[in-house]
């Protein structure tokens, strides 16, 4: 059985569908790729939502207390066990051990070559002095203690496979090499969990008083104002990276564009189509988001309006004191695969625009949110020189020199981040960039100063010479 049949066949098995839908399995179909992520989240989201689902007759305070975000996280690696688990289980009993073929044998290092479609070929240690016996009885072999692991590009492996021979000996495969292992990583994000908590006076229920208790989600994550305006000459760029392969992870980044791309469509009036919104971006992603918003602005010819939104580690270089941007798939010993900020306002500012609006969520001195460093930044926090701009352009930070930009955890977003968000919701996206900046900086100042002391964070606005005097009554909706 190839894997891809395998795979569709374990994809029906897990979703019930085996029965009605194997045979209308079509050419489409069988372009299928099975993901062992998928499926772990898949089966962790339903029962989770089962679980945080009020019960018709459960009291509000119950409720409350038996649903909160320390139990769901406790609940989630206790289901991500089980589904992996579940998983093996469907996987082993699904497949057809009689397919593995036995190759070629190396005498010099005692190893069989035992050739699999499904999970690809493996070696299989074996005496040579039982290696004869075993390969002209391999095919009457028991296989039994069957175990598995899964690679990001969706293939299934073996981690462990024994064989029995019909007098009882035993050969094992056992994949002990680190480097072939690929742990499944499950990103769950469910959102809020929200509860209708119904009121009543006297012996009828007051419909009209009925409410909403938002558990886990921020007041700017909801309640979001629309404007009827439509912005179809503004473009955006949104990257949030929030998981890095190799560095610290960058607490609530994800949440920030997320929520940020909805104020982009329904406050600033700004299409879909329009939207370049990329979460854990690596190098490509990133430098091709880039490349295209300066590909429409060249179309425009003047006529775009361009915002750029980040939030995500930024570095620093000790060796030039320049200032990056860096990708998920990066480190922060690699300058070659990162966005240098200089790079990235010059491609800004290289054609003509209505207006470039930067926005930063990130700091450049080497730290990182909740007070961390970054791999390669262990020292004393380093302050970029600061970049000349060009154009039209304005550059709102969430951070100035060697201070760190925090997060604000009770609300789930970086404190830039929340506070920018705030005063769009406040205002309906019509405020003006002076009164924008300063209600960002100043609160982000004062809640920085409580929770951080003698470590505050005090974000900051650079602007191009041309629009010293005009960026402050620049505004998202005019």
């Amino acid at each position: 059985m190839k894997l891809l049949l395998l795979s569709i066949f374990i994809f029906f098995i897990c979703t019930g569908k085996l029965s009605a839908q194997a045979a209308a399995v079509s050419t489409e179909l069988l372009e299928i790729t099975f993901s062992a992520k998928g499926y772990v989240n898949n089966y962790v989201k339903a029962e989770v939502e089962a679980w945080q689902k009020r019960g018709r007759y459960e009291p509000s305070n119950i409720y409350l207390a038996r649903v909160t975000e320390e139990k769901r996280d406790s609940l989630i690696k206790k289901l991500e066990a089980e589904a992996i688990g579940e998983l093996k289980r469907k996987i082993a009993k699904s497949t057809n051990w009689n397919q593995l073929e036995i190759a070629d044998y190396d005498p010099d290092n005692g190893t069989f070559l035992i050739r699999s479609e499904t999970f690809g070929d493996f070696l299989l240690p074996v005496a040579y002095t039982e290696a004869e016996a075993f390969g002209n009885g391999f095919a009457s072999t028991l296989k039994s203690n069957h175990d598995f692991y899964f690679t990001s590009d969706g293939k299934i492996k073996l981690n462990q496979l024994t064989f029995t021979t019909n007098s009882g000996k035993q050969y094992t495969y056992n994949s002990n090499d680190p480097a072939r292992f690929n742990p499944v990583v499950v990103d769950v994000d469910f959102g809020e969990i929200n509860t209708d908590v119904r009121y009543r006076e006297g012996r009828e229920p007051d419909i009209a008083q009925a409410k909403t208790i938002n558990i886990g989600s921020s007041d700017v994550d909801i309640n979001i104002p629309e404007t009827p305006q439509t912005n179809d000459k503004t473009f955006v760029v949104i990257i949030a990276n929030e998981d890095y392969e190799n560095e610290v992870a960058v607490k609530y980044a994800a949440n920030d564009g997320k929520i940020f791309r909805e104020y982009c469509k329904k406050t600033l009036g700004i299409p879909e189509k329009n939207i370049r919104y990329k979460t854990n971006a690596t190098f490509g992603n990133m430098w091709t988001a880039i490349t295209d918003i300066c590909e429409i602005m060249k179309a425009y010819r003047g006529q775009a309006k361009v915002i750029f939104y980040y939030a995500g580690h930024g570095m620093p270089n000790s060796q030039n004191n320049s200032a990056y941007l860096l990708p998920c798939d990066g480190s922060s010993s690699s300058f070659n695969v990162a966005i240098k900020l200089d790079d990235l306002y010059s491609k800004l500012s290289a054609n003509p625009s209505q207006g470039v609006t930067v926005m930063l969520d990130a700091c450049f001195s080497g730290a990182a949110r909740d007070n961390d460093m970054l791999a390669h930044a262990r020292s004393v926090g380093i302050a970029p020189d600061p970049e000349e701009l060009t154009g039209n352009m304005v550059v709102l930070s969430a951070a100035t020199g060697k201070q760190a930009a925090y997060p604000y955890k009770e609300k789930r977003h970086g404190m830039f981040t929340y506070f920018l968000l705030k005063k769009l919701q406040e205002t309906k996206g019509d405020v003006d960039y002076k009164t924008l900046s300063d209600y960002v900086t100043e609160n982000v100042h004062q809640l920085s100063s409580v929770e951080q002391g003698i470590k505050p964070q005090t974000p900051e606005v650079k602007v191009s010479g041309d629009i010293q005097s005009s960026w402050g009554e620049w505004n998202f909706l005019k």
